[in-house]
């Protein structure tokens, strides 16, 4: 009663122009809920005005129709659907993306291989929504029954980890169709766009090895490195859906050993002057280009926080004290400190491609949790990763941040999902209202620069002080950013049955520059990172297709392959225009789609489309014949 009166007065110095105000309410995977209709006849029996009535999504929808001409009209993007759900999942989403660039890439030489998995692509696409839809079927379980929790934990994240296996053996055996056993490295470009990156590969056959990489297309060798059981070298260029071979060959091992230092360091190359202070975070990071600080002032990029908060935060926890296996004793609410804090020891390896810093920090405690830093030498990026073993000290409710400070007083912030980019002032709150979720990449631009990161592992970020309550959409100071990593519950109650005991690792791209466009293609190509296999070929480099296009245009193959008729999805990303384009002589554009009904053919040759800002098209491509 009180809330509905509060409302009244609000809508009425607003000046509401409608007859009817919604109280939306949802039900999902529940039996259906009485209490509210028990609720809105006892209010109406006591009052005469307003009236409550029950309204389907329908009767609702006609409302907004009558009332049109009256309507605000906004635009932009909703939150993530399920951004408000408080485990977020940060392996699943992980593993997600993984997937789709597997399926993607899958898709790719499909179409090349004459559509012989096409069933089983599809199949694992659907099931890859079917997670994506409703975070795996993942959620709050009320139930205090452990082995219905684990029941329904299982079928939904199993429809991730199925897809994700799946995903594995059909790309290996598309690439099988193509390449035959050998010992040669094979890079593939699933993307639609040249790219210039670091390439790496992973074999418990590297560990602690010297290796050379050699390009098979002109003789040359390779900047490579060890870290690890991976090989990273580069970077390599490579065109739009093309391959290239490598060849590996092991060297005697450097005798040299790493660098261990502790206190502050300083380490650098062409691009970027890096400075960390005694307890394994980064204080500087000088753009030499620009000769510009990125890191704010007394700030720094990479400190691990702790958000504490009740065990009881939110509504959709209101059994949570009944367990007493979720309590720690830390209910301090909105207490922030470092996470595991210590002295930190670095072991700098310096190898051709680059230097990788291992941080360890020093302390009882110190084994959970290991930082990486690589800075290559010839590309303008460093990379942060973050590894943690087992989850300690990490009550239910608290919450791991890790904060990125860049030196930016009231930038234009966009970010980039799988989705389009969008500036973060044209964020709609839908559901969740306290942070982005899936995130690709986050771009923080000034007069000045333009800072770029993109991720792995991580989905949701805040704006604001590190809590999970309180995001903002607008930096009104300083772009001081806080990547969520995980909170306690996904390690306590509702840890995922097919990842415990793994490792959480998170991974952050910075690169910097004048430039400040072109994140999507930036994120994507952290997404779809180029990583070797094992294999050989006729020949050391080739083209599976004969077309390409703008960075800002995602390309998807849908159906049908290119030696009859392929059809293919075009998706606009960055609200500019963009465009694909046929650079053999064999293919040609059949017809268009923006509306399936209304297909526009052409007779003759077309070898070029054209898209608006954010369109989407379905493209058919075929053999040049007469149409």
């Amino acid at each position: 009663k009180t809330e509905i009166i509060e409302k009244m007065n609000y809508i009425d110095e607003t000046k509401f122009s409608l007859d009817n105000y919604a109280i939306p309410m949802a039900i999902d995977n529940v039996p259906p809920i009485y209490k509210p209709i028990e609720l809105i006849e006892r209010w109406n029996k006591e009052f005469d005005n307003p009236v409550i009535e029950t309204s389907t999504v329908t009767s609702f929808f006609e409302q907004l129709e009558a009332n049109r001409d009256k309507l605000e009209k906004i635009s932009g993007n909703f939150n993530g659907w399920w951004t408000s759900n408080i485990l977020s999942y940060p392996r699943e989403n992980d593993l997600a993306k993984k997937t789709f660039s597997n399926l993607h890439g899958s898709a790719m030489l499909d179409s090349y291989n004459s559509n012989f998995l096409s069933k089983e692509i599809q199949t694992e696409f659907e099931r890859l929504a079917s997670f994506d839809e409703h975070s795996g079927g993942g959620g709050v379980y009320k139930s205090e029954d452990t082995f219905e929790i684990l029941e329904a934990v299982k079928e939904g994240f199993g429809r991730i980890h199925k897809a994700y296996h799946n995903s594995e053996k059909i790309i290996e055996a598309e690439r099988n169709r193509i390449f035959c056993e050998g010992n040669d490295l094979v890079i593939i470009n699933s993307l639609s766009f040249s790219r210039n990156s670091i390439v790496c590969y992973e074999s418990n056959e590297l560990k602690n090895k010297k290796v050379s990489i050699t390009d098979n297309d002109n003789g040359k060798i390779v900047p490579a490195g060890v870290f690890g059981n991976t090989v990273y070298f580069g970077p390599v260029m490579i065109e739009p859906f093309s391959y290239r071979t490598f060849s590996l060959d092991y060297r005697e091992n450097d005798s040299r050993k790493p660098e261990v230092k502790e206190g502050q360091i300083k380490i650098e190359n062409d691009f970027y002057r890096i400075k960390l202070d005694g307890f394994g975070n980064i204080i500087s990071v000088v753009d030499l280009e620009l000769n510009c600080e990125l890191v704010e002032k007394n700030k720094n990029f990479g400190k691990i926080l702790i958000t504490r908060q009740k065990v009881n935060p939110i509504d959709n926890l209101d059994n949570a004290p009944l367990h007493d296996e979720l309590y720690t004793g830390k209910s301090s609410e909105m207490f922030i400190e470092d996470f595991l804090p210590g002295s930190a020891k670095y072991i700098i390896r310096k190898e051709e491609v680059g230097q990788f810093v291992e941080i360890e920090i020093e302390g009882k405690y110190r084994s959970p949790m290991k930082k990486t830093l690589f800075l290559p030498d010839k590309s303008k990026e460093l990379y942060l990763t973050l590894k943690i073993d087992y989850l300690y000290d990490i009550g239910p409710s608290d919450f791991l941040f890790n904060e990125w400070c860049i030196n930016s007083v009231k930038p234009e912030v966009n970010y980039t999902t799988p989705g389009k980019i969008q500036n973060l002032n044209n964020l709609i709150s839908g559901s969740g209202k306290d942070a982005l979720t899936v995130l690709d990449a986050i771009q923080i631009a000034d007069d000045e620069k333009s800072v770029n990161l993109s991720f792995k592992g991580i989905n949701l970020f805040d704006v604001a002080s590190p809590s999970p309550f309180k995001f903002r959409k607008t930096l009104t100071e300083t772009s001081n950013i806080y990547f969520r990593l995980l909170n306690g519950n996904m390690q306590n109650r509702f840890a995922s049955p097919y990842l415990n005991g793994k490792p959480y690792i998170f991974s952050v791209k910075l690169s910097s520059g004048k430039k400040s466009d072109e994140l999507f293609s930036y994120g994507k190509d952290y997404r779809f990172q180029m990583n070797a296999f094992k294999g050989k070929s006729a020949n050391s480099s080739g083209r599976f297709h004969d077309f390409e296009s703008t960075k800002n245009i995602e390309v998807n193959f849908l159906d049908g392959c290119m030696d009859e008729n392929a059809q293919l999805l075009l998706k606009e990303n960055e609200g500019k225009r963009g465009s694909l384009k046929l650079t053999g002589s064999r293919n040609t554009i059949v017809s268009i789609c923006e509306d399936i009904n209304k297909k526009v053919f052409f007779k003759g040759s077309c070898r070029k489309v054209s898209l608006k800002p954010f369109q989407n098209l379905i493209v058919s491509i075929s053999k040049e014949v007469d149409q």
